[in-house]
């Protein structure tokens, strides 16, 4: 399994820490949403698409009055996609009150390369998705998610299309064009575009 913790740490030992760490060297991992117990945890809840792959996580940064700060994490406790924290210094419901909604940022070097047929939640906003049959479909907006799949949101003009995101259906993500080449459902494309016909 892909170490985070280790990552972290050797991401640490290179020139990039030399500067500020912004927000466009980063990506979301989530945000806090509350305050729980009396000792200063915090409840994390995760926008990534598998937080397990966090549960040895040693440090985070948070979105402080527009800042990226960094904080060790004492314990950690992963449960589905929310986690119950304690960082290093923080021990009171008043010292973690001023963590509540406060977004949480990970290096970009701390995430895996994916394959060409992959891709991560955060990255493929705006993209151009481009199906085998049809072409150009739209841009995409994001990826929503239901317990039998996910699915990807796609803009075209005014017009919200879903395309099932089951094996096979993305056959590339092109970065460097950012584009999403899909092959979707024989006719679903073709289905949202004459319900949205003016006379349809």
């Amino acid at each position: 399994m892909h170490c985070i913790a280790h990552t972290f740490r050797n991401c640490f030992n290179k020139p990039f820490w030399g500067k500020v760490l912004e927000k466009e060297d980063c990506f979301c991992l989530g945000f806090v949403s509350k305050v729980t117990g009396t000792a200063g945890e915090l409840v994390f809840q995760f926008d990534v698409d598998d937080a397990s792959r966090y549960r040895e996580l040693n440090m985070v940064f948070a979105e402080i009055n527009g800042g990226l700060l960094p904080f060790f994490i004492r314990r950690i406790h992963i449960k589905g996609k929310s986690a119950v924290v304690l960082l290093e210094g923080i021990d009171t419901k008043d010292q973690a009150a001023m963590f509540v909604r406060a977004g949480l940022f990970l290096p970009l070097a701390m995430l895996p390369a994916l394959d060409e047929k992959q891709f991560y939640l955060h990255e493929i906003g705006g993209f151009e998705v481009i199906d085998s049959v049809f072409g150009l479909v739209g841009k995409a907006t994001g990826v929503l998610e239901y317990p039998a799949q996910r699915v990807l949101q796609v803009m075209r003009e005014r017009q919200e299309i879903l395309i099932p995101l089951y094996p096979g259906v993305v056959e590339k993500v092109d970065r460097d064009k950012k584009q999403l080449l899909v092959k979707a459902p024989e006719g679903l494309i073709g289905l949202y575009i004459d319900l949205s016909a003016p006379d349809a």
